[in-house]
């Protein structure tokens, strides 16, 4: 949903000021986790027409090249049920070519002084690639991390199996993805199209309050190592988790930036650390709010460490709880305007996700209907939530090769991935 403001009436507040009324601890928020009010919506159903184009040229502009998918919305259907979500591996990215199967760089939560420089550390954040530092996210670590922590089950009974960033863009509606089909399951990617810049601006807000706000849980472990031991971009943890969306079994992973005061695996331990200028508009805050909460609610973290800075000092930092997300949220909307619900986006997203399954199935049971056994197949697709729906079509060969870097893969899955998930099945 587009928030529309008229530009007379916004008031522009401190954040301060727009989050006063909710000061709340810690130990008040462990109770609350995403809830299941489920309430019924009506919507239109809308007929569309499937057609398949198995080779096109790259252009995004020309529709023609395109299918475009319309996305039906569910007539008289509760929304649909978000299970919780159980972390079955994880792994530590110590630099862009070394990751480690543990928990490495699991951090602890601590609170962060006021009046402390985020600047610090940029020097280290500065040195790093920017092509590298930005660069999607690989459904590779997640699928090995799954294998070497001996639950290559998750995997195997898993519909769809995605990063966190991807999957958390598809639930909102934006952006490209390069998609798979294999053997019953859907692989998502994060497609980029465009490169990010790194500035010290993105690192006062993001890992220079990370760094403020966190400690390894044991740094003895990075002794080894040359990876920094404060956040810097490249050395992150992760967390592998297995939840169902409705009838969908899914498979995620995304990065985890601190837990509360104890190595468990329970995502109810995560904490979200965000932090934002002081005078932000509360419409653009609501709406950053928005997309944080669609990527709490997808990994199972309660709460959120919010921050306030003035310029690169941090001012001071508060726990946003589900509660009072949704109630920031909710005073951004404007009269005739329907209240935002994260129930409601993950209803669309379970939706398009069927969807696009539903393609991706039926264009392989055609295949397979002429006699064409070919399993190296990966799809464009580009969200359109301005028209319900998404454009899709498969890559060219020369594309393909592109994506595929000098790894060996069937589709966007790594093949010596998916032949050790194959020779383990057949063991059990």
């Amino acid at each position: 949903m587009i928030v529309v403001v008229d530009k007379v009436s916004v008031l522009v507040l401190t954040l301060s000021q727009f989050l006063g009324s909710l000061t709340i601890t810690f130990a008040e928020l462990l109770p609350l986790t995403p809830g299941f009010d489920r309430r019924t919506r009506i919507y239109l159903f809308h007929e569309h027409r499937r057609r398949f184009r198995f080779y096109s040229s790259p252009g995004l502009h020309d529709e023609r090249r395109w299918d475009f998918q319309l996305v039906p919305a569910a007539e008289h259907v509760s929304n649909v049920f978000l299970g919780p979500a159980t972390q079955v591996a994880c792994y530590s990215r110590l630099d862009n070519s070394l990751v480690k199967y543990d928990k490495t760089l699991l951090r602890r939560f601590r609170w962060p002084a006021p009046g402390r420089n985020l600047t610090i550390g940029a020097k280290h954040y500065a040195a790093q690639d920017p092509y590298r530092l930005h660069e999607p996210v690989r459904v590779d670590h997640m699928l090995e991390a799954c294998l070497e922590h001996g639950n290559h089950y998750s995997w195997l009974k898993s519909d769809v199996i995605a990063t966190c960033e991807a999957l958390s863009k598809v639930i909102r509606g934006v952006g490209q993805f390069n998609v798979s089909y294999i053997s019953g399951k859907l692989y998502l990617e994060s497609h980029a199209w465009k490169r990010k810049r790194s500035t010290i601006e993105s690192y006062v807000g993001g890992y220079g309050f990370r760094r403020a706000a966190t400690q390894l849980c044991d740094p003895n472990m990075l002794e080894a190592f040359s990876t920094p031991k404060d956040p810097v971009g490249v050395n992150v943890f992760n967390t592998v988790i297995t939840r169902t969306l409705g009838g969908l079994q899914l498979l995620t992973a995304g990065e985890i930036h601190c837990v509360q005061d104890d190595r468990s695996g329970h995502p109810n331990r995560y904490i979200e650390l965000r932090c934002k200028k002081d005078g932000r508009e509360p419409q653009k805050l609501a709406e950053d709010l928005k997309k944080w909460r669609v990527r709490c609610h997808l990994l199972g973290i309660p709460v959120i460490f919010f921050g306030f800075r003035k310029q690169e000092i941090l001012s001071e930092g508060r726990f946003l709880g589900v509660a009072q997300m949704n109630e920031l949220i909710g005073r951004s909307t404007t009269e005739g305007q329907l209240p935002w619900d994260v129930e409601d986006v993950f209803d669309c997203g379970f939706r398009v996700l069927c969807r696009l399954r539903e393609y991706c199935q039926v264009a392989d049971d055609w295949r397979v209907a002429i006699n064409d056994s070919k399993m190296d197949r990966i799809w464009r697709v580009h969200m359109c939530r301005s028209k319900m729906g998404f454009y899709i079509r498969e890559l060219t060969r020369e594309e393909r090769v592109t994506l595929r870097g000098d790894k060996a893969r069937i589709g966007i899955v790594p093949q010596r991935l998916y032949d050790t998930l194959r020779a383990r099945s057949a063991i059990y």
